[in-house]
């Protein structure tokens, strides 16, 4: 199902701001990328949040981090600041995280865990399922009705270790929406368990590079050998044969490819296998021996973003082991956060070109990108 648009009828649409859905089309279906503008034009940004962030399922959080009582985490879904919470009786509420009143913030992104959600502007007071609970001052306004200022909800949907939500409130539920993503955990034979995993350590990298710079890296892995010789390549075979990316599988807003482990050789770090699921347009799930990585790209702006990275240690790998990995994932994030912001740079350059990508080590590349196209179109 595609998502709604949450561009207002008068906003400009792709043929407004000049954008050629047709010709970008046929340059992917020759290996030719974006225009140089697409990563740099605020306008085409605007576009990309509304058409291909709002109203679409996005990975948000491990379960863990919402599992208890008045647990909260906030975030951003394309333009708008959101809020999980867990009630008392174990509900879990996608919410808008805007005040009724006058429009500001409700919940601090340090805030973990409260028992009831305050804006601290005004104290107006919401109950966890963003009912409101008080306004100061308002008692005697008989024009004033409780019930109909409540915060404005979002979809929220659960699948194994993860929550995802949706800005809109009336989509289709998670599982419907999007059946490939437990099509492709039974293929793949993903532990979805949560009670097998423990939220180990976060990662957040802000990045000065277009959101499809950051997408573009970490769908292929035709860079890890020069780029990630010294993290990735040290435990997982990134060579190919015949110069054709490891099997792809693809299907609606899901990608996996497979990478096979390093043979052993001193007291690296190895595994036994990797199963991986890349989510359009900006989140992964990588799971192999000890750990679980669950990410998520978040745009901040035509020139920026922001990655976060959830590490989930298994139940029965130690500590200290869990955190070599998180040592090698973030080495391997630190080097991808420097090659995309030097590509940022590059492409303000008046000579600029559009990418010419390689179809039989890009393929998830090129794959992701007709999804935005596909998202753009008028």
């Amino acid at each position: 199902m595609a998502p709604h648009s949450s561009m207002p009828a008068s906003a400009p649409g792709s043929a407004d701001l000049g954008i050629d859905v047709a010709a970008i089309s046929d340059g992917l279906s020759h290996s030719i990328g974006f225009p140089v503008r697409h990563y740099h034009d605020p306008g085409i940004y605007a576009l990309e949040l509304a058409r291909i962030f709002e109203g679409r399922w996005q990975y948000f959080c491990p379960v863990a981090m919402v599992a208890k009582p008045g647990d909260v985490m906030t975030g951003m879904i394309g333009n708008t600041p959101v809020v999980v919470t867990r009630d008392k009786d174990g509900q879990v509420h996608g919410l808008v995280n805007v005040c009724r009143h006058r429009g500001f913030r409700v919940v601090g992104d340090a805030e973990r865990n409260c028992t009831r959600l305050y804006c601290r502007y005004h104290a107006w007071t919401y109950r966890l399922d963003g009912s409101l609970a008080r306004a100061p001052d308002l008692e005697s306004d008989t024009e004033f009705d409780k019930s109909e200022h409540g915060l404005r909800r979002i979809a929220v949907g659960i699948w194994g270790p993860a929550v995802f939500v949706n800005s809109d409130d009336s989509a289709e539920p998670l599982h419907t929406a999007m059946p490939e993503l437990q099509e492709f955990s039974d293929r793949l034979g993903v532990d979805e368990d949560p009670e097998n995993y423990i939220l180990h350590d976060t990662h957040i990298s802000e990045q000065k590079a277009n959101w499809k710079l950051w997408t573009d890296n970490s769908v292929e892995c035709y860079h890890c050998g020069s780029i990630h010789g010294e993290s990735f390549n040290q435990a997982f075979v990134v060579e190919t044969e015949g110069g054709v990316q490891s099997p792809v599988l693809h299907k609606g807003a899901i990608m996996s490819s497979v990478f096979e482990p390093q043979k052993p050789k001193g007291d690296g770090l190895r595994t036994s296998f990797y199963r991986s699921l890349h989510l359009f347009p900006g989140a992964h799930i990588v799971q192999h021996d000890d750990i679980m990585l669950m990410g998520r790209m978040v745009p901040t702006g035509p020139e920026s973003c922001t990655y976060t990275g959830h590490y989930m240690r298994h139940k029965d790998t130690p500590e200290d082991r869990a955190s070599e990995w998180v040592e090698l994932y973030n080495k391997t994030f630190a080097e991808d956060a420097e090659v995309v912001e030097l590509q940022q740079i590059n492409l303000r350059s008046p000579n600029a070109m559009p990418f010419r990508y390689n179809p039989g080590r890009e393929e998830t590349s090129i794959l992701t990108n007709k999804l935005i196209v596909q998202a753009l179109a008028d």
